[in-house]
């Protein structure tokens, strides 16, 4: 199966690192979660979030439940080589 690495921003109001962390935990490896910048409670919170998975959808959805998902960028690692 192969191997993605996701790096994306996350914007939520009322969630923590913690929060997002603990539901990311068993889902990926090397998960690396920060926040960036200040909160504002107008904009509200932005979290930087890496990470690699299996399963990039399964990742989407769990943080979607916590807010919008922006500047998604997804790689694939030992994906296999289309031959004509």
């Amino acid at each position: 199966m192969q191997n993605f690495n996701l790096d994306f921003m996350l914007t939520t109001y009322d969630s923590t690192l913690k929060q997002i962390n603990d539901a990311l935990s068993g889902y990926g490896e090397g998960i690396d979660v920060c926040a960036s910048g200040s909160p504002d409670t107008a904009q509200g919170h932005i979290f930087k979030i890496r990470l690699n998975t299996k399963d990039p959808t399964l990742i989407f959805d769990i943080c979607s439940q916590f807010g919008r998902i922006t500047s998604a960028r997804i790689n694939e690692e030992g994906g296999e080589e289309c031959q004509n």
